[in-house]
């Protein structure tokens, strides 16, 4: 019963998430150069995409709810550090990654206040598995000391990855963004600040 009556919400609530991360997507993809032309460079800087840039890449009708943030992030070569200089802007940097990541707390009605730190419960659980097999990228971040470099997955060699509810790990936060003061302030897992995350390099 729950099934039909109550992880429907929860996949609703995922849904503005993926909708979000999407336009955010769309609005750095129409940001690159073309693959002919003589445009050489992004034309996006790091930071926040703010609420009415991504409005204009949103489906009709959709309105924000305001508790998810899509940021770019463009760094180093191991991802460990942004970059903020750079001749042709710090977004196109040789050797640099780029990242998308829309981020934001667990909504409290689907925490499970049992455990520390929170995790969805299990019908958000299933909801976001559900996503995962969709192939929207979207899971919640979670603690692992074991986790070391990967010169494909893991470059930073971060301890926090983005679980998304069938036993895999897709993702991994990189260190970079885990230091950024404004992902901090709602996701640090130091202070057991578990976030919803999606993950995608541009």
């Amino acid at each position: 019963m729950r099934k039909v009556t109550v992880e429907p919400l929860a996949q609703a609530e995922l849904g503005k998430f993926a909708a979000q991360h999407r336009a955010g997507y769309e609005y750095v993809r129409l940001h690159k150069p073309p693959f002919s032309g003589s445009k050489k460079y992004n034309n996006y800087s790091p930071g926040v995409v703010s609420e009415s840039t991504l409005r204009n890449h949103l489906p009709f009708g959709y309105i924000l709810s305001g508790q998810y943030t899509t940021q770019i992030f463009c760094m180093n070569e191991d991802m460990t550090q942004e970059v903020t200089g750079g001749a042709n802007g710090p977004c196109n940097e040789d050797g640099g990654h780029k990242v998308m990541v829309t981020y934001g707390p667990i909504p409290e009605r689907w925490v499970n206040l049992s455990v520390t730190p929170e995790q969805p419960n299990t019908d958000f659980m299933n909801a976001i598995r559900s996503m995962a097999y969709t192939g929207e990228v979207v899971g919640f971040t979670m603690y692992d000391p074991d986790a070391s470099y990967d010169d494909n997955y893991n470059m930073s060699a971060s301890k926090i990855r983005v679980f998304d509810g069938r036993g895999l790990y897709d993702s991994f936060v990189p260190v970079a963004v885990l230091n950024n003061s404004t992902y901090k302030k709602v996701c640090n897992m130091d202070d057991d600040l578990v976030c919803l995350v999606s993950v995608t390099a541009i």
